[in-house]
């Protein structure tokens, strides 16, 4: 464990889609980087050089897992936040988010208050989740572009009755949920999920209506 003047250090990752905010505290070391597999070697080599007690990232509907499973791989003490409980925390404590930095310093201050569990994280989970969360993302996409082509189009003499068939059959890869939602409850139990229950969605995530 490092310290500095007594104080733990934490590396704190409030996540997007496309762009990880990453604080160091007390460090007060503060960068971006983005959230795809060259941005993400960035970002761990710069926090390991650290070597903190613990790296929080909070749960993102799977926007987090390529990060999670880069930190376990480096041996990165990496644990996964519920976010309604930062969210909590911060409004506990008076700390509400304005920036992209302070939402970062927020995970950073619950990281540090509370000393969660680290997490016992399994790669082949991740790397499942990971890959449910890209198919499904994809047949939502396609469910939606048939689900909204003009009413005109079941009608056509040589295309409208592939219309609905070929809806239904990507309406009905609701299976792609039902697993996605086993892997999240398989791998927040196994990551240990900030010491409470997972009772509502993760960030990001939605059924097929």
């Amino acid at each position: 464990m490092n310290k500095l003047s007594n104080f733990e250090i934490n590396g704190d990752v409030n996540t997007g889609k496309k762009q990880l905010d990453i604080h160091i505290r007390p460090l007060a070391i503060f960068f971006k980087v983005e959230n795809n597999p060259q941005g993400i070697k960035e970002a761990v080599k710069k926090i390991k050089l650290h070597a903190p007690s613990r790296v929080i990232i909070e749960s993102t509907g799977g926007f987090e897992t390529l990060f999670v499973e880069a930190c376990q791989k480096a041996e990165l003490p990496i644990m996964i936040a519920n976010p309604l409980l930062v969210r909590r925390f911060a409004a506990a404590t008076g700390k509400l988010a304005k920036t992209d930095r302070i939402d970062a310093e927020i995970i950073a201050f619950y990281g540090e208050a509370l000393k969660p569990r680290l997490s016992a994280v399994k790669p082949e989970q991740l790397s499942l989740m990971s890959d449910l969360l890209s198919r499904r993302r994809q047949l939502k996409e396609m469910a939606t572009m048939e689900k909204n082509r003009p009413a005109f189009m079941m009608f056509q003499p040589f295309t409208g009755h592939t219309v609905k068939p070929l809806y239904a059959a990507i309406h009905s890869q609701r299976a792609i949920d039902n697993r996605w939602r086993n892997a999240v409850a398989r791998g927040c139990r196994t990551l240990r999920y900030i010491q409470t229950p997972l009772v509502y969605p993760p960030l990001g995530f939605d059924r097929f209506d």
